[in-house]
């Protein structure tokens, strides 16, 4: 036969087992409760997409019949970008030409100063 304490400890385990399956029932519950409302979300965006997408086809099929002028406009757009971005490049390369400039001018500098020691040495020389 069994002691006290086993039953207890029995007991414990039972009653254990038994709020476990309750609080599993409970999350059954609720995650029942989601499901009708996530499905509802899911078929709404499906429809949304499914609108987004032809709007933008309809869009594209006006845009392209509305005019061969909007291909114009669109290459013209793209050589304006194509300049402005040439341009920002030029605005790069400018300080490293000036510091190219300030450079050669440093040494034409000094080619100048040697030369002028030199011809003052072949001077002395000759004295």
């Amino acid at each position: 036969s069994k002691s006290p304490t086993e039953f207890t400890t029995g007991n414990a385990l039972v009653s254990e087992k038994a709020k476990f399956l309750q609080e599993e029932a409970f999350k059954k519950k609720e995650t029942a409760v989601d499901v009708p409302r996530s499905n509802a979300l899911a078929s709404e965006k499906a429809r949304w997409l499914q609108e987004e997408a032809f709007k933008k086809k309809e869009n594209e099929k006006q845009a392209d019949a509305g005019a061969p002028g909007n291909a114009l406009v669109s290459e013209k757009m793209k050589c304006l970008q194509e300049q402005a971005s040439k341009k920002e490049e030029a605005k790069i390369d400018v300080p490293r030409s000036n510091a190219l400039v300030t450079e050669k001018t440093r040494w034409l500098q000094e080619e100048a100063l040697k030369k002028k020691e030199s011809a003052k040495q072949a001077n002395a020389g000759d004295e």
